[in-house]
């Protein structure tokens, strides 16, 4: 989820009053802090074997990976193009000479998949955020962060269209990795088979030897849900090669994805985007820094992809020196569009938004967030981006196409008030829109979600019942209806709904909800089949369920 990245060490220049600054630390300790003695009653658990999920493969490698971490996951599809199942996010590969620990960056920011003393784990974010790995008051997200300082929320999204891309290719001929294997059942320990890769990632001839463990992107493809492939990625940047994939969407046949990865002698985080056609493997688009980062780099926190083409979500310091939210766009994945500072994304004064989960639909691109506020926890925020054209077919648009972007009222979209409120992901059904977040008194959130048929007109759906989520790390949208999925403390949560507007709870077994270090849940349909991917400490668990329950 993934998790938020920004711009060069200890300069977020957006915050341009000490008021602003001291929104941020309203944030660190306001809305997800669960008050001394407050009582959280979590997402349920299923009783026995007999919930009909099982366990029917593990990610976490068993050859030269030495851990893995997933951050997305697209359902295979067949409408509008068929493609298998598709996950994306890192492997640790090699194992260090010395036998240390992978190497930890400067004090007080922390790298992908690193630690420092008093710092987090890799993949952590922020009590206020929302990324689909661990949770930590205080820390760093996911390679990233100024030291002592923290976005205002994080994630990437995983939100998917119809259609999907297939094959499988690894660059240079070379042979695919092994594939994973189903286990026994719901109450099997033992890990399926690992995929193996090579210790060194070579770019443009240049190889990066797995001192300490080299950390690589990382994407996994199954036509079945149960054998899983970990196909070599194609990075053109020696960024690319230690990035952390923090997000997927897929339309058509086309796949994309953004990641990053933290150079330690620059302090900086670099973004980038990949993207895939017609079932090959993922590859970092070719694209000067500036493009993504650079000074006016913030962060990046989610993709999406839709008629309308694919789009990267983040943030920018804009000319005038304030923070708008930016959306890169493209048709192909390969040559993206720089943002372009709308008045509606710029960030209003005295406050500090964050944008967290990105849709794009036929008729506009929609973005989801949150924003602090003195003495508010947090609103949450939705702007909407429509198309100034009519789009034709189901073909990826153009995407200079313009869009006139304009911030959803919150009042009328019940995304103020009291208590916390925010926008975590957002999903394209086909037909509208769904937006999906946290609501509620601190220790006591609650699922809820907005729908809308055009991205401008919201309406606020009912809540879940359980209390006590931390995070919502995951929405999906099939013909079926819709998938959610996070974490209550250490707990695993699934929600389904038909429309967006009640949600049930889908108990998961407990092996499964309360996997040990778990850090996120992703979850999607396909295949007749329902598919959880959980992410516990260094490793993920692929759990499934016969599809077509309500």
């Amino acid at each position: 989820m993934v998790g938020w990245a920004t711009g060069r060490t200890g300069r977020l220049r957006w915050l341009s009053s000490v008021g602003v600054i001291a929104l941020l630390a309203l944030a660190g300790c306001t809305g997800r802090d669960k008050p001394p003695g407050d009582t959280v009653a979590g997402c349920p658990v299923a009783n026995g074997h007999d919930s009909g999920w099982q366990r029917i493969a593990g990610l976490a490698g068993s050859g030269s990976e030495t851990s893995v971490e997933v951050t997305g996951l697209v359902g295979a599809s067949s409408a509008g193009g068929a493609g298998p199942w598709l996950a994306v996010g890192a492997a640790r590969i090699g194992t260090p000479s010395n036998g240390d620990a992978p190497a930890s960056t400067t004090p007080g920011g922390n790298a992908a998949g690193s630690t420092t003393t008093g710092g987090n784990a890799a993949g952590s974010t922020t009590t206020g955020g929302n990324a689909a790995s661990t949770t930590a008051p205080g820390g760093n997200a996911s390679a990233t962060t100024a030291p002592g300082t923290n976005p205002a929320g994080t994630g990437a999204s995983a939100a998917t269209g119809p259609g999907a891309s297939s094959g499988s290719t690894s660059p240079g001929g070379a042979a695919p990795p092994t594939v994973t294997g189903p286990t026994s059942g719901p109450s099997s320990t033992s890990g399926s088979t690992g995929t193996a890769a090579t210790d060194t990632v070579r770019v443009g001839g240049v190889g990066q030897p797995a001192a300490g463990g080299l950390l690589a992107p990382a994407e996994w493809t199954s036509d079945d849900g149960a054998h899983w492939l970990r196909r070599q990625v194609e990075p053109v940047s020696l960024d690319g090669a230690a990035d952390r994939l923090l997000g997927v969407a897929r339309y058509a046949n086309t796949a994309a994805a953004v990641g990053v990865t933290f150079n330690h002698n620059e302090g900086v985080a670099r973004p980038s985007g990949w993207a895939s056609r017609a079932g090959e493997p993922l590859r970092e688009a070719r694209a000067n820094r500036e493009l993504f980062g650079g000074p006016a780099g913030i962060g990046v926190s989610g993709v999406g992809a839709g008629p309308l083409g694919l789009a990267i979500l983040g943030a920018r310091n804009g000319s005038d020196n304030h923070l708008f939210i930016a959306v890169w766009r493209s048709g192909d994945g390969q040559a993206w569009l720089p943002p372009r500072q709308d008045p509606a994304l710029t960030a209003r004064p005295a406050e500090a938004p964050a944008a967290l989960g990105v849709a794009v639909g036929s008729n506009a691109i929609v973005v989801g967030g949150r924003t602090v506020q003195v003495n508010d926890p947090s609103d949450g925020v939705i702007w909407t981006g429509v198309a100034t054209a009519p789009v034709a077919g189901s073909a990826l648009a153009n995407p200079a196409a313009p869009l006139r972007w304009q911030r959803v009222d919150p009042a009328a979209a019940g995304l103020g008030g009291t208590g916390t409120q925010e926008v975590d992901r957002v999903a394209w059904t086909g037909s509208g829109f769904v937006a999906a977040g946290l609501s509620g008194q601190p220790g006591k959130l609650h699922l809820v979600a907005w729908t809308s048929r055009d991205g401008l007109t919201w309406s606020r759906g009912g809540e879940a019942p359980q209390a006590g989520v931390d995070r919502l790390t995951s929405l999906s949208a099939d013909g079926s209806g819709l998938l959610a999925a996070g974490t209550a403390g250490s707990t695993a949560c699934l929600w389904r709904s038909r429309d967006g507007r009640a949600w049930t709870a889908d108990p998961l077994p407990r092996d499964a909800a309360r996997l040990p270090g778990l850090q996120g849940a992703f979850a999607a349909t396909g295949t007749g089949r329902t598919l959880v991917i959980l992410q516990g400490q260094g490793r993920a668990e692929v759990w499934s369920h016969a599809s077509g329950r309500d």
